[in-house]
């Protein structure tokens, strides 16, 4: 019983320390992103990916999309800084995309839907097609170049076979096996199965021992790495965010290749070893010396045997020049990867560079063909295009006014003057008949003159008196204030309105004698307003005397009194004006 108890206690302890190491590697080295364009591209089984964009500026080169391998993801491509895959490509102007496929940590499963069920066919039918379609969207290229290591390689020959190659320019491969018949003999058939069903322990123990083999330096074919072929730059942690926890379907589809040794999709309905004579897509396969996945004669036989000669095989080994036998691992960033690796994947896509879209492509021509030339550039740049509108746009000093020119602009102002003078007679209903007595007295007394009318003889007179009274009472509050030099058009607008309404109802209670005269208090008062027009308006248009100005044109001190005092009585008037027009009308009760 004690036995147990300690054995239960010794894994438990076990499981403990392997959680705590496991948290402390992932505070110990975070994943880091750079950049800034990052995506979320959902597929039409409703997987959402992160799809990062890197690129030099603002630079719009032809795109690349970089696949990852199995158990990896896009990191594998992004480690380490200054010395990977995508930063050199971005120096040289490409558009970089990498992928993160379903499965891993960033990826996000639909509901009811689980990274467990995830298999080889949903990469190449569902994944890659949703995520070149996004590519293709943003960059409005019509085809793109893919870079693909190991897995990443292999579903370069699935899609091309299975949906064709009208949107892939030219394809790149590190590491990519035709099948999985020469892994049988390398990877372990209980690691399989572990990684299968505890794939969570299978990667954080995997993750777990990545400090302790590149401290020792320790190789296998769960680590196919040449440690002496890796930069200095590169650390455990590069490492530890590259891999990620296996796919347990997907492990279970592997097992069934290596045992049966036949490596066919789509319940048996793509082989890719019997059609990768027909890849439709221009080729560059890198394979390593030491590459425990690959036999390199297999694969120069099957390579031999695509048909179309737009191909090429590198074999990364000392005995054909390069620095060092590759193994698997280190295709993607070796020490010497500038040269060896990556230069001549640049010449592969210079040589089937990706097109730009038809319309796109004919609206940049479009737009080329109508380029200014350099000299005109320059000339607009220098300033010198602008330098007919330099001297109308300098506002100059005005120059003195001569009399002529004094003359015609007081006899505008006298004109102007004139016309705006306010007419201070009530509107008619008809110009041609004559005011009655009631009409008369409405408008003397809105007038402010306060001479009482002569009553009519037809008209009864203690009902004139009372009409007078009522009439005298409803407009003088709101007359009694201001004086003929005071009234606005708003003005005059109110009180022909007020005096059209006494009119009507005076008409009921005195009927108007036909052909009846103005009296006299009604004549002086129109003949006095006419022959006196307003002082504010008399003082703004007094002309100019010669004697006002001195020799040199300035104004004299007597002028330059007179237009204070002037100014001043305009700013008295107005203020009155405002403040008279600030009190409430008396409404009329019957209204």
């Amino acid at each position: 019983m004690i036995g147990i108890l300690v054995a239960v206690i010794v894994v438990v302890g076990i499981a403990l320390t392997i959680a705590l190491y496991t948290l402390l590697l992932t505070s110990l080295y975070p994943e880091s992103i750079r950049t800034n364009e990052i995506f979320y591209v959902r597929t039409n089984d409703l997987w959402k990916l992160r799809v990062c964009r890197y690129r030099k500026g603002r630079a719009a080169g032809e795109p690349v999309l970089l696949v990852h391998g199995m158990g990896a993801n896009q990191n594998n491509f992004t480690c380490p800084e200054h010395g990977c895959l995508v930063d050199y490509l971005c120096e040289k102007g490409y558009d970089c995309w990498t992928v993160d496929l379903r499965g891993c940590r960033s990826s996000e499963a639909p509901f009811e839907r689980t990274r467990d069920e995830v298999q080889m066919e949903d990469f190449f039918r569902e994944d890659i097609p949703a995520v070149i379609a996004h590519i293709l969207k943003v960059t409005n290229y019509a085809k793109v170049h893919w870079v693909g290591h190991s897995m990443g390689g292999m579903l370069l020959y699935a899609y091309a076979l299975h949906t064709g190659a009208d949107d892939i320019a030219s394809g790149t491969t590190l590491g990519s096996p035709l099948d999985f018949s020469d892994a049988a003999g390398d990877v372990p058939t209980w690691l399989l199965v572990v990684a299968e069903k505890c794939p969570g322990v299978a990667g954080n123990f995997i993750r777990g021992i990545v400090p302790i083999v590149k401290t020792l330096r320790l190789g296998s074919s769960v680590f196919p790495i040449n440690h002496k072929n890796l930069p200095n730059a590169i650390t455990a942690g590069h490492f530890i965010n590259m891999l990620e926890n296996p796919l347990p379907a997907l492990m279970r589809q592997v097992r069934h290749w290596i045992k049966t040794r036949e490596y066919t999709l789509l319940d048996g309905r793509l082989d890719i070893a019997e059609r990768i004579v027909d890849h439709p897509v221009p080729l560059l396969a890198f394979f390593a010396a030491r590459d425990p996945f690959i036999n390199v004669e297999r694969a120069r036989k099957w390579f031999d045997e695509i048909k179309t000669d737009d191909k090429k095989m590198v074999v990364c080994a000392r005995e054909h020049g390069f620095s060092e036998d590759y193994n698997h691992c280190d295709l993607a960033f070796s020490k010497e990867a500038a040269k060896e690796i990556f230069a001549p994947v640049v010449q592969w896509m210079q040589a089937y560079p990706a097109p730009m879209r038809a319309a796109i492509k004919r609206e940049a021509e479009r737009v080329s063909a109508t380029t200014i030339s350099e000299e005109k550039r320059a000339n607009i740049l220098s300033g010198h295009a602008y330098a007919h509108i330099t001297d109308s746009d300098i506002v100059k000093e005005e120059a003195p006014i001569n009399n002529n020119e004094k003359e015609q602009l007081t006899a505008t102002f006298e004109a102007t003057a004139e016309a705006d003078a306010p007419d201070w007679e009530p509107t008619r209903p008809d110009a041609e008949e004559p005011l009655s007595e009631v009409e008369d007295r409405e408008h003397t007394v809105a007038e402010g003159v306060g001479e009482a009318p002569e009553q009519l003889d037809d008209a009864d007179p203690s009902a004139a008196s009372v009409n007078t009274e009522q009439e005298a009472a409803r407009v003088i509050p709101d007359t009694e204030t201001r004086s003929d030099t005071e009234k606005t058009p708003a003005t005059k607008k109110s009180t022909t309105r007020k005096a059209s309404k006494k009119k009507g109802k005076a008409k009921k209670t005195a009927p108007k004698k036909s052909g009846a005269k103005k009296t006299a208090a009604t004549k002086r008062a129109t003949e006095k307003k006419k022959a006196a027009p307003s002082n504010a308006l008399s003082n703004a248009a007094e002309p100019m005397r010669p004697h006002d100005e001195d020799e040199e044109g300035a104004p004299s001190p007597e002028a330059q009194e007179r237009a204070d005092k002037a100014r001043e009585d305009r700013n008295t008037t107005f203020s009155e004006l405002m403040a008279s027009l600030s009190k409430p009308l008396e409404r009329d009760p019957e209204d």
